[in-house]
């Protein structure tokens, strides 16, 4: 049996045309018991895919294909000075889950120069419940196996030698880096270190260089073939296991033209430009019997053992009441909110209906355990106020909270509009409630500084935001890829806009490629981004 353990979705941003429930439902199609999600460089998707494979009864393996470099903290001379290889690292359980999360953290605060990059000491330090394999071609071993084979080919074919002595040595010294670096690896992770090979069946030219005279040379290579060639002699060598993938970018092979597509907005470039970005070979969730025509069956069942050893759990739809230190210095946090809004209410000389109208919404904030939240929420709005910053009255159904309005965080006497409690909170919610607020834009920094000043820069973070194709964006994209003109596709959207049947029905005829392909990559992840004003406490 066979799962697959190489996997890009959609998250992989504009090279992955798999969403999440589009790779489970394929993977239960073909029969596998689990399959993992291996994005580059971030785990914004694993919640999703966690889901995705309850909802059909296929695990999911949490992963990432992270980016490797010698020194993450190093950041370059400049745009090319990039140096990093791909790495492939999974969970096995809530330990190792935890630790890829704190990773791939690091990699974006400290390590981020072009890719969030991690480097192996901080693989190191959170090795505990990871598994590691060597990744594509893009990976350090295989790109130093590339480069022997390259220095091997040219001492074959050079005719010079002094450069032939120059060769003979670096050969050596390659070999060496390249078992130290196994051994590295095989040290930290023993059996859960394994060679990852896969075989799309491209071709590339390698340079050889024959002679100071004689000039260069292209020689045929198959990369990945070269590089299974090597890792299956390093295995017997080093006693390390070997998987086999498949490169997973697009769920069904009928997909490669949209992943083309999508490739193509990626770039800026049109499908039929010839020096755009391709990917050789099929790049879609093979079945075992295409694998076993690759692969011997030793390679697959391995991924059965990586299976059998991953075991993630996580707990969805579940609100978490969390503590926080200046909040904990209130000994009954639920006594002191009644306080304040008690005081305030004698304050304002307000009837026996606010009291209990005030004594419902206490006793379902209480029993919710969001009384902390309306604490902290409190505490900034009227942080602001009395530093000068201008705060909105408040909008939304949180304006119809008495409580809310006891504590300053707004303005509106929700009794005296007749406002509902209920829209806002309620016996029956489980997520925590939503206060939308307003800071003028000159005073919202300072606001931020005073919240990460009390809470802690560790437990503040910014919110990012996830951009998708909607309809008319997609449309856009694709009529650039299939080089339908802009004014073309400026008349289709405005005849969308329009609603116009009558001149939509014309367009689709004369436009028919553009009008069956634009709908397929409406809803793909297309960017990521940072909230104006969104931090999570």
């Amino acid at each position: 049996m066979y799962i697959s353990l190489h996997n890009h979705t959609d998250n992989s941003l504009l090279d992955g045309y798999s969403k999440p429930e589009d790779l489970m439902a394929r993977a239960k199609t073909l029969g596998m018991p689990g399959i993992a999600i291996t994005d580059h460089g971030n785990l914004q998707g694993i919640i999703d895919f966690y889901a995705q494979g309850k909802e059909y009864g296929v695990k999911p393996i949490i992963g990432i294909e992270a980016y490797i470099c010698d020194n993450m903290l190093f950041k370059g001379v400049d745009k090319f000075d990039k140096n990093y290889y791909h790495i492939i690292i999974l969970a096995k359980n809530n330990v190792g889950l935890e630790n890829i999360k704190k990773i791939s953290t690091e990699a974006f605060i400290e390590g981020r120069y072009y890719k969030p990059r991690i480097d192996f000491n901080l693989l190191k330090k959170h090795k505990e419940g990871l598994i590691v394999t060597t990744a594509c071609m893009e990976g350090e071993i295989p790109q130093a196996i590339l480069r022997l084979e390259q220095y091997k080919t040219t001492l074959i074919h050079c005719v010079d030698v002094d450069i032939k002595a120059e060769l003979v040595k670096t050969i050596a010294e390659t070999e060496r880096y390249i078992n130290d670096l196994i051994e590295k690896y095989k040290d930290i992770f023993n059996d859960d270190f394994y060679f990852e090979v896969m075989d799309h069946g491209f071709k590339r030219d390698m340079q050889i260089l024959v002679g100071e005279k004689e000039g260069i040379i292209n020689v045929d290579c198959y990369p990945e073939r070269v590089v299974r060639s090597y890792l299956e002699e390093y295995s017997k060598k080093h006693s390390i296991k070997i998987i086999a993938t498949n490169d997973t970018h697009y769920p069904t092979k009928e997909d490669k033209y949209y992943h083309d597509i999508l490739l193509c907005i990626q770039i800026k470039k049109t499908l039929s430009d010839p020096t755009r970005m391709t990917y050789d070979g099929d790049y879609h969730l093979k079945t075992e019997e295409e694998m076993l025509q690759v692969f011997p069956k030793e390679y697959l069942d391995n991924t059965m053992e990586i299976f059998n050893k991953c075991d993630v759990t996580m707990q969805l739809n579940k609100t978490i009441n969390l503590n926080f230190p200046n909040v904990q210095a209130i000994k009954d946090i639920n006594a002191y909110l009644k306080e304040l809004s008690y005081n305030k209410l004698k304050f304002l000389n307000k009837p026996q209906a606010y009291f209990d109208r005030l004594d419902h919404e206490l006793s379902v904030i209480s029993s919710k355990g969001f009384s902390e939240y309306f604490y902290i929420v409190a505490d900034y709005v009227n942080w602001a106020k009395n530093n000068g910053i201008v705060v909105g009255p408040g909008r939304g159904s949180a304006a119809g909270s008495l409580l809310s309005y006891l504590l300053g965080i707004t303005t509106i006497d929700p009794i005296q509009y007749n406002l509902k409690f209920s829209r806002f909170l309620n016996a029956g919610r489980v997520s925590y409630p939503d206060i939308d607020t307003d800071f003028e834009d000159v005073g919202r920094e300072k606001v931020i500084e005073y919240i990460v000043k009390k809470y802690g820069e560790d437990h503040v973070i910014r919110v990012n935001t996830v951009g998708v194709m909607k309809e008319k964006g997609a449309l856009k994209g694709v009529a650039r890829a299939l080089d339908v003109p802009y004014v073309i596709s400026n008349v289709i959207t405005a005849a969308m806009d329009r609603e116009d049947s009558k001149e939509i029905d014309r367009l689709k005829l004369q436009y028919s490629k553009l009008f069956e392909t634009y709908p397929k990559l409406v809803g793909i992840k297309k960017q990521i981004g940072l909230h104006a004003a969104g931090f999570a406490i």
